[in-house]
């Protein structure tokens, strides 16, 4: 039976020893920032094979002066720490011989307040990008959903039925089927990662 797929040098190989590996990693994430898909001007990566993304530039009237719009930015999300987790799942479909990436972040946001709630349902059902960071000092930046199809899909919560109940609104953030998978960001090392994200996130969090 003949293959039908293209035979290519795969030279790259996983880096790092088994000596590298012993170190503990936290788990979880952290310091999750929302923007609409359509908030973004543009992005850049690193060459390949790391393809880090480098930089984001916003639809700020000073980027886009005719559709721009100084609120075009990353807004921070109050999630409960320890509840903020990413999830991905890529496979390789077997009807269609595809790339599938499916991606999830969820979490916990404590305050039940009206602006909470209006902000969630005018986010709901449309394309955003996410930015986290991973837990623990040496934690790095991802971001997800710059292919679209990311979408706040799920918002439940409720006050519980005992006093000790957790009354926390469970969000869910979701693409079954993203074009591209996340990528990590790094701007050139943490403090200038932490600038960049800074400097399109607003500060009226």
């Amino acid at each position: 039976m003949a293959l039908d797929t293209v035979c290519c040098k795969i030279a790259l190989g996983v880096g790092g020893q088994v000596a590298d590996c012993d170190s503990d990693r936290l788990a979880g994430l952290r310091d999750l920032r929302i923007a609409l898909l359509c908030y973004m001007l543009s992005f850049t990566e690193t060459a390949f094979p790391d393809s880090v993304v480098d930089d984001v530039v916003m639809k700020t009237l000073a980027n886009d002066p005719i559709d721009g719009d100084d609120e075009f930015l990353f807004y921070l999300v109050g999630t409960q720490e320890k509840t903020l987790q990413h999830t991905f799942d890529w496979t390789c479909s077997e009807e269609t011989n595809r790339k599938v990436y499916e991606e999830t972040i969820e979490g916990q946001v404590p305050y039940r307040t009206p602006r909470a709630f209006n902000v969630l349902l005018s986010w709901m059902c449309k394309e955003v990008v996410c930015i986290g960071k991973e837990a623990g000092d040496d934690g790095q930046f991802l971001i997800i959903g710059l292919g679209g199809g990311l979408r706040l899909r799920q918002v439940t919560g409720g006050t519980g039925l005992l006093t000790a109940d957790n009354n926390n609104t469970t969000i869910s953030i979701s693409g079954t089927e993203l074009t591209r998978p996340f990528s990590y960001l790094d701007a050139g090392g943490i403090a200038a990662t932490e600038a960049l994200v800074d400097s399109i996130s607003s500060t009226v969090v």
